[in-house]
C-alpha cells in the first residue's frame, strides 16, 4: 500500500473520530445554552430558572431548588429537590420548550 493511501486512510479515521466525538459535544453545549435561563411554566404562576451549572430554581409561591441535566438523545432529567430524577423527552416548538414525561408534561415559555 502506498504512503499516500495510508495517509488518506489515517485522515479519514481521524475525521470520523472527530465527527463522532466533537459533534455530540457541540450539540450538548448548544442545547445547554438554549435551555439555560428563566422559563415561565405555562398555565401556572411559577417560573423555572435553569442554571448553566445544572441548578434548577422554581420561583413561585413555594420556591424549590433542584437540579437538571441532559440525558441521551432528546431526554432531560430533572430533580425537583426531592432526590428523585424524572426523565422527560424535550422538544422545541418555536421558542417554547416542551417537556413530555410519563406522568406529567410541561410547556415552558422563555422569559429572558
Amino acid at each position: 500500500m502506498s504512503r499516500n493511501r495510508i495517509r488518506w486512510i489515517v485522515v479519514a479515521v481521524v475525521a470520523l473520530v472527530l465527527v463522532a466525538v466533537v459533534f455530540p459535544l457541540g450539540r450538548r453545549v448548544l442545547l445547554t445554552n438554549r435551555i439555560t435561563g428563566l422559563w415561565h411554566v405555562d398555565g401556572s404562576i411559577k417560573d423555572w430558572r435553569f442554571g448553566s451549572d445544572g441548578s434548577l430554581k422554581e420561583e413561585g409561591i413555594f420556591p424549590i431548588s433542584g437540579r437538571w441535566k441532559l440525558a441521551s438523545g432528546d431526554e432531560i432529567q430533572i430533580d425537583h429537590g426531592l432526590g428523585n430524577w424524572v426523565t422527560y423527552h424535550y422538544r422545541f416548538d418555536g421558542k417554547r420548550l416542551v417537556l413530555v414525561g410519563d406522568a406529567m408534561s410541561w410547556g415552558l415559555t422563555p422569559k429572558d
